[in-house]
């Protein structure tokens, strides 16, 4: 039993979500939003408080060693 519930908190522990997208993208599933700023300017975003965690990947950091991530090819 208690080798049961340590494997379970370790699972746990070892457990990471992630999601992609662009900001426009992330911002139409309500992932983030943006506040603050005049017309634009100055807009930061800002993780949501109420996230649907089914938007989220989920992955054990013990075994993931890269995330893909669509875009531009990076220069460096």
């Amino acid at each position: 039993m208690k080798g049961k519930l340590l494997n379970e908190k370790t699972d746990r522990l070892h457990t990471a979500y992630y999601v992609t997208g662009t900001t426009k993208e992330l911002r139409d599933q309500h992932v983030i939003s943006a506040t603050g700023g005049l017309l634009g300017i100055g807009r930061t975003n800002k993780l949501n408080d109420q996230i649907d965690p089914s938007k989220f990947t989920a992955i054990d950091i013990t075994k993931t060693t890269t995330i893909p991530v669509n875009g531009r090819k990076s220069t460096w």
